[in-house]
Parts: C-alpha cells; structure tokens; sequence
C-alpha cells in the first residue's frame, strides 16, 4: 500500500468456476480506462 492506496501488481485475485470445481487467477493489465477506446473514434 502506498499512501493508503492498494497497489494493484500485488494483489492476486482469483475467480472460481462452480460449473468446473476449479479456481482460476486473473490476468495482468491489457489496457488503460479512459484511454485506449478514444483510439477507436
């Protein structure tokens, strides 16, 4: 935590699949919020 802030990199989620009994961890970053889609006009 950096100035009462959660930093992201650290934090390992995970998902799990209730139709496959298995647990699933979440990726790294693929974008920016705000960002990337103002390419797309």
């Amino acid at each position: 935590m950096t100035d009462g802030a959660v930093d992201i990199t650290k934090v390992k989620p995970i998902s799990f699949d209730p139709f496959g009994n298995g647990y699933y961890g979440v990726g790294e970053k693929v974008g920016n919020a705000f960002k990337d889609g103002m390419q797309l006009k």
